[in-house]
C-alpha cells in the first residue's frame, strides 16, 4: 500500500484537504503542536500535515549590520533567524510525521510563494531529491470536489519554474534590502547617538519615491483663479440651475462681458438633448480590483482585504484570492454554484433570473492568470463569520452575480437655455435599466437627477446670474487603494506583495495617515538616494527585474 505525505500551506487548508479525502470525512488528528492528519482513502496511505507559511528563510553569516556588502547567503529554518520556540517545535514534529514516506505531495497554495515553500520543506526538512517521488496538487478552491479532483489529477514532479522564479526574487530582494540598509544606516550612525535602522527595498522604496514626488506637486502647487456661472431658472414655480457651457472661465474681464451678454430675464429653450448610455457590467474581481472596491465600500486598507480574503478562502467560501485573472473559465461550474446560492435567501431572486436566461455566460475581463480563475464563491456556507467577513463574501458574491446581467441603461438630457447670447446647459440622468445594478445594490448606484421635461421654444423666467470664484486645486494624496492601482500601472511589486509593501511603509513611519502623506524620515531617504543614488528610486529598474 503506497504511503503518501500532503504537505498544505496553512493549518486550515490541511484539515479541510484531510476531510475531503478521507473516505468517512472523519481523518485521525495526530501531532501535538502540528495539526496533521491520517486519512484513509481506498488502498492508499495518506498523511495530510501543514507549513506555517514560509520555515524557511535567508540569511547571512555575516551578523556586524555595519559590513557590506554581503554577498553569501543561506536558507535557514526561520526560528533560527527569529528566535522562535514554537517554530522550532513545529519543524521538528513535521520531520517526524514525513518518515516511512513513499511519495510527497505539494499541496501550498499554487503560487510562486507556495511551490516556494513546498520546495523548501522537501529538500530541507525530508531531504527529497529524488523528483520521481514527488506529486504537485493544484487547488483554485478548498471545496470536497475540488480537493478530490486535484487528488487524482495531481501532476508528478516540481512546477520548477515557479520554484526559481520564487527562490530567485527571494534572493535578489533579500542582497539588494541587506546591502542598501545597511549602507544608508551606517552613513547615518554618526549623526545619531542611538542605533537606527533604515530600510531600502527593491519595491519599498520606488512607491516611496511615488509618495515623496506626488507630495512635492502637492507642496509647490500653485493655485489658479478661475470663475463659474450659474443661472437660477423658474420652471413651474421651482428654481432649477443651469451652468454656463463653458465649465472653466479663466478671466475676470470674460466674466464680466458674460453676466452683461445674459442681462435678459427670459432665457428661451433653444435644443432638448436625450441619449441613451449603457452603463456595461462590470469584470470579475482580481486581488487588486477586489482590494480598491472594498476601500471604495468598506474602508479596509488592501492588506486588511487580503487577509479576511484568504481567510474566506480557507474556509472554502471564495476561490483563491492571490490572483491577477479577470476570467471565469466554464470549468468551475457556474450552474452548480449559482444553485448554491440560490439557498441563500439574499440570492435566490437574482439567481432565479439569471438561470430562466438558460445561457450562462459571465463578462470575462482582460487580465489573466494561467495559475488561477478570477475570485468567485463557492456557494458554501459557514456560521460564525464575523461582520467584516461578511462584508467582503457578499461583495465578492454579489460581484460574481454582476457578471451574469445585463448592461444598464441611463438617459442623459441636456437643456440648452439661451439667455440674452449667453448659452447655459441644465444636465439631468435617470436609469432607465436596472440590469446588473440591481443585484450588486447596494455597492454601486450612479447619481441621478431629474429635470424638468421642456419643449424647445419654451420661454423661462431668470431669476438670476450667480458668478463664482474658484482655485484649481493640486494633486490628491494618494491613499492605499489608489497607491496600489499606481504600483500595478507601473509595473512594480506582484499581486501579492504590493499590499506588504504599504504596510511596511507605514511600520517604517515612512508614511502616515490614509489620506498619504509623506514623513521627514520619508523625505529624508528619498532626498539622500535621489542626490547620490537615483537608480535605487527607479521604477524602471524595479519593473525590469520582475519581467
Amino acid at each position: 500500500m503506497p504511503k503518501y505525505l500532503i504537505i498544505a500551506e496553512k493549518p486550515e487548508a490541511a484539515r479541510r484537504i484531510s476531510e475531503a479525502l478521507d473516505s468517512k470525512a472523519k481523518p485521525k488528528k495526530i501531532g501535538r503542536v502540528v495539526p496533521s492528519f491520517v486519512v484513509k482513502n481506498g488502498d492508499c496511505e495518506i498523511i495530510v500535515t501543514t507549513a506555517l507559511g514560509h520555515l524557511y528563510e535567508l540569511t547571512t553569516t555575516i551578523s556586524d549590520r555595519t559590513i557590506y556588502p554581503v554577498l553569501d547567503y543561506k536558507w535557514v529554518p526561520k526560528h533560527t533567524v527569529e528566535r522562535n520556540k514554537r517554530l522550532e517545535e513545529w519543524l521538528e514534529e513535521m520531520g517526524k510525521i514525513g518518515s516511512g514516506v513513499d511519495y510527497y505531495v505539494n499541496a501550498c497554495d499554487y503560487d510562486i510563494e507556495g511551490s516556494l515553500i513546498g520546495y523548501n520543506v522537501l529538500r530541507f526538512l525530508y531531504g527529497v531529491s529524488d523528483y520521481r517521488r514527488v506529486f504537485r496538487m493544484k487547488l483554485s478552491t478548498l471545496t470536497n470536489r475540488e480537493i478530490q479532483e486535484a487528488f487524482k489529477r495531481m501532476s508528478p514532479g516540481l512546477d520548477l519554474g515557479l520554484v526559481k522564479a520564487g527562490e530567485t526574487r527571494h534572493i535578489i530582494d533579500f542582497l539588494y534590502g541587506i546591502n542598501l540598509s545597511r549602507a544608508l544606516t551606517r552613513s547615518v550612525l554618526r549623526f545619531l547617538r542611538t542605533p537606527y535602522v533604515l530600510s531600502v527595498g527593491r519595491v519599498q522604496t520606488p512607491t516611496l519615491n511615488i509618495l515623496v514626488e506626488r507630495e512635492i506637486a502637492i507642496e509647490t502647487f500653485i493655485p489658479d483663479p478661475y470663475w463659474v456661472l450659474r443661472a437660477e431658472i423658474v420652471i413651474n414655480g421651482e428654481t432649477h440651475e443651469a451652468l454656463y457651457e463653458v465649465e472653466k472661465v479663466q478671466s475676470l474681464s470674460e466674466v464680466k462681458r458674460l453676466v452683461e451678454e445674459a442681462s435678459s430675464k427670459k432665457a428661451f429653450v433653444e435644443k432638448v438633448e436625450r441619449r441613451f448610455e449603457k452603463i456595461s457590467v462590470p469584470e470579475p474581481f482580481d486581488l487588486t480590483t477586489l482590494q480598491r472596491e472594498a476601500y471604495r465600500v468598506f474602508g479596509f486598507t488592501p492588506s486588511r482585504t487580503l487577509s479576511i480574503a484568504e481567510t474566506l478562502y480557507l474556509n472554502a467560501l471564495i476561490s483563491y484570492p492571490r490572483t491577477s485573472s479577470q476570467k471565469l473559465p466554464p470549468d468551475i461550474g457556474y450552474r452548480e454554484i449559482l444553485e448554491k446560492l440560490s439557498e441563500n435567501s439574499s440570492y435566490t431572486k437574482a439567481v432565479e433570473k439569471i438561470l430562466s436566461r438558460g445561457v450562462l455566460n459571465p463578462k470575462q475581463g482582460r487580465k489573466d492568470d494561467p495559475a488561477h480563475p478570477a475570485i468567485y464563491p463557492t456557494g458554501e456556507w459557514k456560521e460564525e463569520l464575523n461582520s467584516d467577513q461578511l462584508k467582503l463574501l457578499d461583495l465578492v458574491t454579489k460581484r460574481f452575480l454582476a457578471t451574469f446581467e445585463e448592461d444598464a441603461e441611463k438617459v442623459i438630457c441636456r437643456n440648452i437655455l439661451r439667455i440674452g447670447n449667453v448659452r447655459f446647459i441644465m444636465k439631468g440622468s435617470m436609469i432607465t435599466k436596472k440590469g446588473w445594478l440591481e443585484v450588486y445594490s447596494p455597492y454601486y448606484s450612479p447619481e441621478e437627477k431629474t429635470i424638468p421635461l421642456l419643449k424647445e421654444g419654451d420661454i423661462l423666467t431668470v431669476k438670476k446670474i450667480i458668478v463664482e470664484e474658484k482655485f484649481t486645486n493640486p494633486p490628491r494624496r494618494y491613499n492605499p487603494a489608489s497607491l496600489l492601482r499606481e504600483m500595478e500601472k507601473l509595473g512594480i511589486g506582484t499581486k501579492a506583495t504590493r499590499s506588504e509593501i504599504i504596510e511596511t511603509l507605514y511600520k517604517r513611519r515612512y508614511i502616515i495617515g490614509k489620506s498619504i502623506s509623506v514623513t521627514e524620515l520619508g523625505f529624508s531617504i528619498v532626498s539622500t538616494l535621489r542626490r547620490f543614488s537615483p537608480k535605487i528610486l527607479s521604477a524602471e529598474m524595479t519593473r525590469m527585474v520582475e519581467s
